[in-house]
C-alpha cells in the first residue's frame, strides 16, 4: 500500500513577489523623506553673572599676608567648604611642577582668596 504524500508545496507567483516588493519599497520611501529644512535656533544672549548681585551678604577678602591668613583661618567654623588651588602649569615633560600660587576657600558666608605666591614665611 502506498502512503499518501504529505509534502506541501508553496508556490509564490511572480505577481505576488512584485506586490510585496512594491509595498516594502513604498514603506521604505516613506521613512526616507527628507526632514523639512529649518534654520538652527540661535541661543538666547546670556546675562552677566555677578556673585554680589545674587549673594550680597557674602564677605570677600583677598589675602597676601601670612599673619592675616592665620587669623581668618583660625576663626573659620567647621562647615562645608569649597576649595580650589591654582598654579602655573609645567609645559615641558620632566619639568618640575610649580608651587601653588592661589588658594580659594569659600562657604555660604565668606570667600577667601589666599595669594600664597605673595606671602613671605615667618622664618624668613
Amino acid at each position: 500500500m502506498a502512503e499518501p504524500s504529505t509534502s506541501t508545496s508553496t508556490s509564490t507567483s511572480t505577481s505576488e513577489v512584485g506586490e510585496v516588493t512594491a509595498i516594502l519599497g513604498a514603506l521604505t520611501q516613506q521613512d526616507e523623506k527628507p526632514a523639512p529644512t529649518q534654520e538652527p535656533k540661535q541661543p538666547q544672549p546670556t546675562t552677566p553673572y555677578s556673585w554680589r548681585t545674587f549673594h550680597p551678604p557674602i564677605g570677600f577678602e583677598y589675602i597676601t599676608d601670612c599673619d592675616r591668613a592665620d587669623e581668618v583661618l583660625a576663626v573659620l567654623e567647621p562647615c562645608a567648604l569649597g576649595f580650589d588651588a591654582e598654579w602655573k602649569p609645567a609645559f615641558h615633560k620632566g619639568q618640575p611642577e610649580n608651587k601653588v600660587a592661589l588658594i580659594q576657600l569659600a562657604n555660604d558666608e565668606v570667600i577667601y582668596l589666599l595669594q600664597v605666591s605673595a606671602m613671605q614665611s615667618k622664618s624668613q
